[in-house]
């Protein structure tokens, strides 16, 4: 069993990344949360629903970006749904911008192997399109976290560059494919689509 993380900061590519696991099999959720502006991804955001909940509900703020200290009944449910995943699917992943917040939770309750998948992007044209969706700037502490993250995982991991995505679908879906451990589906790269980079 496999389970893939998609970590890295909004509006670096992670939706993107998603929907292409998505496409290959991955199952990254049954049930997503919807933009308020859906021009910005068309698509889909791919977070999932149900595990999004449940990572608010742990989180008491994120200046305690590791602390195990969260509410018992939260981290329990949590990992039940983690265990639930590791049942049902042999490839399965997961898309959230609180993750890196609650990583270490998440490695806790997850049987598979894990792999993690990370978006990269310069970080003023991450700035610039998260200021032009919501008006915030903002991205140091997701930045801090998910390189903390990677700093101290030692699992496999596979970077993917948002502006190579866009411009070579096929090869970034081709490398997924064999980080994943999942079939090359040539479709899948028809989800990709140029005009998505407006920054």
């Amino acid at each position: 069993m496999v389970a893939v993380a998609v970590l890295g900061v909004p509006r670096s590519g992670t939706s993107l990344v998603a929907g292409l696991l998505h496409a290959l099999g991955v199952c990254m959720g049954q049930e997503w949360l919807l933009m308020p502006d859906p021009s910005w991804q068309p698509k889909c955001t791919y977070v999932d629903r149900e595990l999004n909940a449940l990572h608010d509900r742990m989180m008491t703020g994120r200046e305690a970006v590791y602390g195990m200290d969260v509410c018992p009944e939260a981290r329990a449910d949590y990992h039940k749904a983690l265990a639930r995943r590791d049942a049902e699917h042999a490839h399965w992943g997961v898309k959230c911008h609180d993750l890196p917040f609650v990583w270490r939770h998440f490695v806790a309750g997850v049987s598979a192997q894990v792999v993690l998948v990370r978006t990269s992007r310069p970080d003023k044209e991450s700035r610039d399109s998260l200021e032009a969706r919501c008006g915030d700037r903002d991205i140091g502490p997701w930045l801090k976290a998910v390189e903390s993250v990677c700093a101290e995982f030692a699992g496999p991991v596979h970077t993917v560059a948002f502006t190579d995505a866009i411009r070579n679908p096929r090869e970034t879906v081709a490398r997924l494919a064999d980080f994943a451990g999942v079939p090359y589906r040539a479709d899948a790269a028809l989800l990709v689509q140029p005009e998505w980079k407006r920054f």
